[in-house]
């Protein structure tokens, strides 16, 4: 599992795969393409270039890797992943919007 750090460099969920896991391990989203839904199948935002981004564009978290966003912060260590929770069936989801131009802004969302 891979940690996904907030804009203070805290790592806030984890990502295996094609699925986004809270801190304890609860399935939370998963990823189509690029696209992010949750488990009710509606759009929420998108994975580019290790950047999470929230459906307006800025940045609501990154992996290790991402570039061509916000400044990252310094990262803090992460805890031991924890073990993932049953992942549920992934519904029909939602016709993904036009992207919004990805900004160099974090988010506001907690």
């Amino acid at each position: 599992m891979k940690p996904i750090f907030s804009n203070k460099g805290v790592t806030i969920g984890w990502k295996k795969e094609n699925i986004i896991y809270d801190i304890n391990g609860n399935p939370r989203a998963f990823i189509n393409k690029d696209s992010i839904f949750n488990y009710n199948g509606n759009y929420i935002g998108r994975l580019q270039n290790g950047y999470i981004r929230e459906k307006f564009g800025n940045a609501a978290g990154f992996l290790e890797h991402a570039e061509n966003g916000p400044i990252k912060p310094i990262i803090k260590i992460s805890n031991v992943p924890p073990i993932p929770k049953i992942t549920p069936i992934q519904p029909i989801i939602s016709i993904p919007p036009i992207p919004s131009i990805p900004s160099y802004n974090w988010s506001s969302l907690k």
